[in-house]
Parts: C-alpha cells; structure tokens; sequence
C-alpha cells in the first residue's frame, strides 16, 4: 500500500533539500507495529498521545510494545468520553474516583476503588499511570505537562514567536485558561501575547495556573521538538479516532508557522514530515485468560479470506460463461464460515467495545493477570488490521 498524501503544507510536496518550509502530512496505514518498533530502532521518533484515563486496548497493546507514549493530562473527565479519566474503569464499570469538573492536572483521588492503583488523597492521574507501569514496566510513558517542561526552553521560544506573528485563526489561538483549583475558563480573544506571557503558561513558566497551550501548538511542539531530538526530518504519530478528523483544518497553518521559525532561527527545522498512523482500529488485544478467544476470532476471519482466495483461485481457472453455474458450489461452506466467525465474535465481545461507554477493559482490568497481544496484531499492516474490524463490525450491523 503506497502511502497517501492526507494534507500537505504550505508550498512543497515533498521533503526535497532545494524545496520550501513544509509540514506535510502522510496519512500512513501501509506499517505494521513491528514496523514501527523498527524505526524507533533506526532512531526515528515513533509516539502516540492518548489522554490520561482508562487506557482502551488499542493504546494497552501499543503501550505494551514499548513505543513512547506521550499521556496528555490537560483532559476533563466531563469532556473527555473516550478516556473517562475521573474514573476507573473496571469489569466494563466505570467508578467515579474525582471530580469531573477540574483539569486532570489538579484531580485528586476523594473515593478510592478496591484494589486499584488510585489511592484516596493522592492525584488521579498519578494512579492511572502507576497501573500502566504495573502493568507494563519496560512501557515508556511521559506526562504532556512533563513532556513540555522537559523541552522548556525551546517550547517557550516556539510559542513567543508564533504568537507575536498573529498568524493564527481564533480558533487556533490562546483562549483557555485554569485557575490554582484545577477549573478552566475561556477568554474571549483576541489575546495578545503579551498578555500571555504576563499570566504565564502552565506548566512551562506556570506550575499552578495559566493558559493552557491550545491543541494546534501542542501538534507543531510535538512535530517539531521530535524532529529536533532525533535529528530525522520525518517523525511517526499514531493517532487514535480523533487527531485524523481535526489535524486536516490545521495543515496549512502548521507549515505557515514551521515556515516562519525557521526564518527566525536557523536551528528549526524548514521541512517536516509527519507521518500519521491511524490505529484506532487495532483493537486486537484482550486479558490474558482470554486469550484463546481472541485468537479463535482471528482464526475464524482469516479462514473466510483463506476460502475466498481458493474460491477466486478456482473461478479463475473457468470459462467466464460457467462461472457462474459453480457459485452455489461454496454457498454452504459459506454459510458456515460466517456462522462461525459470528459465534467468536460473541465469545470475544472485549474488541467491540464502545470508549464512549466505557465498557472497555483498562490497565486496572488487567492489572493482575496481565494483557495478551497475539503476533497476528504486531506483524500486520495497520490498514490491513483496520479493514479486519470494520469488517466484523458491519457484520454486526447485519
């Protein structure tokens, strides 16, 4: 599968050295996790940056990889249905552990759950991560906060100029700010940079409140200081259900602003490459004493694709004028492999969960009995991976 141009920047179509500043965008589905943990070998920057909360296995089975996880912990559990961060999700039951109102940054626990890692007194998100290091000790994971407070002082410089243009949609602009107590309010823009830096940023010259930085600087931060750090202009991001919506309305002003740091400091880079890997369909993961259902539901699709290759393989071999007399030939062998793969979709019910429900498991789920990744999940393409589950899906549907 060839990779796809999803967006592209400002002016170059490719990352040509006589070419302008660019940040494109590669809508990547042709690379396997393996593949992947292959370029983070190379020394290419490979991340995903799921919100703290519960953990749905998409991000467990990539967090059990080892790939960087960058956890965003600006979230709110009342506004953040797939992460459900002000609770603890067990046995497809969500528990309310903290106030959904306040940034996770500022939740503490005020009623812990039995036998999970989120303890009464102590912050919330502090105890969604211990779970996952539980669960996952070689995993790598970075809070956001901690993450741009590591990469402070480039951070800052990237902010101050970009702002100062006033190059930027509204939209794109500062407009959040939180307050000592963890609660956020909007501020009506225009806002000035100067007004900015007079408030302070949270968790960069800010440790208490301030301005949050707004989601189209945390992409151009993360693309940028990836690039940086690893000295490779092209950097991997697998993204979950939400970043291949939105990135699309800031393609062009995300090269708009690579272009303009870079004729500011010759030491930003004047291309990128940010390759976008759509994983939220890799959902092949489950409990460990779940594991032979998980693979049954497996076997059983991949015994279908088997039959229709032989079956393709056969009519090939026809007369085009017969083929047709030979289909119901493999009606009931058919009939019975679709039977089949419904009865383990039934008996694997953990891959179609809904995060909007929460009826997932988490790292608290798996906490004790550890999570089972079959190789199928690791060496297959991702949009081959993709297509398997839209596919039961709409069996599902029938």
């Amino acid at each position: 599968m060839k990779p796809e141009v999803l967006f592209s920047g400002l002016v170059s179509e490719s990352l040509d050295p006589g070419e302008s500043s660019s940040f494109k965008i590669l809508f990547r589905e042709d690379l396997s996790l393996k593949e992947l943990l292959d370029l983070t070998e190379e020394g290419y920057s490979v991340v995903k940056t799921p919100h703290i909360g519960n953990f749905y296995p998409n991000n467990l089975a990539i967090a059990k990889t080892g790939i960087h996880m960058i956890v965003y912990d600006r979230n709110i559990g009342c506004v953040d249905r797939n992460f459900h961060p002000h609770t603890v999700i067990m046995n497809g039951l969500m528990h309310p552990v903290t106030s959904s109102e306040r940034l996770m940054t500022h939740a503490y626990v005020c009623q812990d759950v039995e036998i999970s890692t989120l303890k009464d007194g102590e912050r919330a998100a502090d105890g969604h991560l211990l779970a996952l290091k539980k669960v996952f000790p070689k995993g790598r994971f970075t809070f956001y906060t901690d993450y741009v407070s590591q990469n402070k002082e480039i951070s800052l410089l990237i902010l101050k100029i970009v702002s100062e243009q006033k190059v930027l949609p509204e939209k794109f602009r500062w407009v959040r700010r939180v307050d000592s107590e963890g609660f956020v309010s909007t501020v009506s823009p225009p806002v000035r940079w100067e007004d900015v830096s007079r408030v302070g940023i949270f968790g960069l010259d800010n440790e208490k409140e301030g301005f949050l930085i707004p989601n189209f600087f945390n992409v151009l931060l993360c693309g940028i200081i990836e690039v940086m750090n690893s000295g490779k202009e092209e950097i991997y991001h697998l993204s979950g259900p939400d970043m291949v919506r939105y990135i699309g309305s800031m393609s062009h002003g995300l090269s708009e602003c690579l272009s303009i740091l870079a004729s500011k400091k010759s030491y930003f880079p004047r291309r990128l490459l940010f390759n976008l890997v759509p994983a939220a369909g890799m959902r092949f993961a489950t409990r460990s004493s779940k594991r032979k259902t998980l693979d049954d539901l497996i076997s059983a699709y991949m015994a279908i694709l088997d039959h229709r290759n032989r079956k393709g393989d056969f009519m090939k071999l026809l007369d085009p004028s017969v083929r047709k007399s030979y289909g119901h030939f493999f009606k009931d062998a058919e009939q019975k492999l679709r039977r089949d793969l419904y009865e383990a979709m039934t008996a694997c019910p953990e891959v179609f969960y809904d995060i909007y429900q929460g009826d997932y498991i988490s790292q608290h789920d798996v906490l004790h009995e550890g999570l089972y990744v079959p190789k199928w999940s690791l060496e297959n393409k991702i949009g081959f991976i993709n297509g398997v589950f839209n596919a039961m899906k709409g069996l599902q549907r029938r």
